[in-house]
């Protein structure tokens, strides 16, 4: 239970040092120490300063404050970065060197060792005999080696006429699917990226991982998709048009040429069988979650976003308790905040409230003197009147950082307020920015994942694959060192936003500016 307050972001208290006095008497004030768990006691997982003299308590039941303020731990945001954006490893299960009774067995460990590679010369001889009559036996055993089929590299023709058949199918697929919908439910125009992502790419006959490789886009005569699209154009497939001389866009499409009416489909893969191929399918594959199989540890989890409010000392202890303000109980959500405003108001007299209308609040001279003490033109008018409405209360507390100071926590699954140590300032958001680059050319760029357990470089694989375009990532410009930028080109703010739910965010949490609107 400490340990887990600890990753939260807590600090160590003096009632949580485990074993009995004296302790290290290196663990002075203002000492760097690490804290281990009872059941690993040789793995440090939590770093910390000590607030006090720890080599100096006699006792530790019934004492109270803090003993090591943390600074870092196992899962905190300095564990989950890396240059290359990936996440620390987890802590072994034990460590060797950290262990106080290491020195003391040292000695019996090599007597044992030695008793146990004792023998007798006779029985050496005999197993020494016995192990050459067994090699000899299994140099003789014939071994059957099973062949291995080389799949054969497709030629440039091939791989055209596989992403050609592609197409085609995905136009015959759409008829047969929607037959009486406009454009059979295809959304025109067609962008490039679309095209390869929801066309193209499910209708290849790639069945392993190894096929995978050969059946690009790079690996045709056309080499990207404007061509692509040009070549379908000539054969009166589709009619495009391009963007300002840079982005190829499909307009219309023929679903009644011959060759999609005469089309005869061929068998497709299965959605996971260039993820699971060369793997072998066993129990603990087949029932790991999407997650686990893609490789990134937040596509699936559970995140919860709280804003928090700690009162400032105009407020306690008149409406609020005095607390510490490191103490977890000292930060309240927006309905805590409403009660205990009720609460002091029922309980002045004479009574506050009007009796003629339950919303209106009459001021006291405390509410007068620590509230509206602005200079405000609002403020005097309502110090002019003497009254005030009970939501307008309500509001002034929580906006007027004077009152109370915003926090916020996000929790994972398993996590409670008590376990998360509060972070000042607003909720953090994922910010997303469409804008131009050397004309009508389009990128999204998207930063501030990390604090959401996000890793950069693999959401960028991803956005890769969906979008067949190019992605970089790099240092955010203007944010702090470490906070990563995730640039994708054109406009991919849908897809992004996918990718983003499918890691635990809501909508809510996604800020997202277009920069390449014309301003009026």
């Amino acid at each position: 239970m400490v340990m887990q307050k600890l990753h939260g972001g807590a600090d160590l208290m003096t009632p949580g040092l485990a074993n009995d006095p004296p302790f290290d008497e290196r663990a002075v004030k203002g000492a760097v120490v690490a804290v281990a768990s009872l059941n690993r006691h040789t793995v440090p997982l939590f770093v910390g300063v000590c607030e006090i003299d720890i080599s100096a308590l006699g006792e530790v039941q019934g004492t109270k404050g803090h003993a090591v303020r943390g600074l870092h731990w196992e899962g905190d945001e300095l564990w989950a970065w890396s240059s290359s954006s990936k996440p620390g490893q987890p802590a072994p299960e034990y460590l060797e060197g950290w262990d106080d009774e290491l020195e003391e067995d040292e000695d019996v460990g090599e007597i044992e060792e030695g008793v146990q590679s004792l023998a007798v010369d006779g029985e050496e001889a005999t197993q020494g005999a016995g192990g050459e009559e067994a090699s000899d036996e299994a140099h003789d055993a014939p071994q059957e080696e099973v062949p291995e089929v080389e799949e054969k590299e497709p030629t440039t023709k091939e791989i055209d006429e596989a992403f050609e058949k592609a197409f085609l199918y995905s136009l015959y697929k759409l008829k047969q699917d929607n037959p009486s919908a406009t454009n059979h439910g295809l959304s025109l125009p067609v962008q490039p990226s679309a095209l390869i992502s929801n066309m193209i790419t499910p209708h290849l006959p790639i069945y392993t991982a190894k096929q995978a490789q050969y059946y690009q886009i790079k690996k045709t005569s056309w080499k990207n998709v404007k061509k692509f699209i040009k070549y379908l154009d000539k054969q009166r497939l589709v009619k495009s048009k391009d963007r300002n001389g840079q982005e190829t866009v499909i307009l219309d499409v023929d679903f009644n040429d011959r060759r999609v009416l005469e089309f005869v489909p061929y068998r497709l893969p299965s959605k996971n069988a260039v993820e699971s191929a060369g793997k072998p399918a066993t129990p603990a594959n087949n029932a790991k979650s999407a997650s686990t199989d893609s490789g990134d540890p937040s596509v699936g989890q559970t995140l919860t976003v709280q804003t928090l409010y700690r009162p400032t000392n105009k407020l306690t202890p008149t409406i609020f308790p005095a607390l510490s303000s490191t103490h977890p109980s000292n930060y309240y959500k927006y309905t805590d905040i409403s009660t205990h405003l009720d609460q002091y108001i029922q309980s002045q007299n004479p009574p506050l409230v009007d009796p003629k209308n339950k919303r209106i609040i009459t001021l006291n001279p405390y509410l007068a003197n620590t509230i509206f003490t602005s200079s405000s033109a609002d403020d005097k008018s309502t110090l002019a009147r003497g009254k005030t409405t009970r939501d307008g209360l309500l509001k002034r507390l929580i906006e007027d950082h004077s009152l109370m100071t915003a926090h916020y926590v996000i929790l994972r699954p398993g996590q409670t307020l008590s376990e998360v140590k509060p972070k000042a300032g607003a909720a953090p958001k994922v910010n997303v920015i469409l804008e131009r680059r050397t004309g009508s050319k389009t990128v999204t760029k998207v930063w501030n994942l990390e604090v959401f357990g996000i890793i950069p470089s693999l959401l960028a694989e991803e956005l890769q694959k969906k979008c067949a375009s190019s992605t970089s990532v790099t240092q955010a410009t203007g944010a702090p060192k470490g906070v990563m930028e995730v640039l994708v080109q054109g406009d991919q703010r849908r897809a992004l936003e996918t990718a983003l739910v499918r890691r635990g965010l809501r909508t809510q949490w996604i800020d997202v500016v277009d920069k390449t609107k014309k301003k009026k």
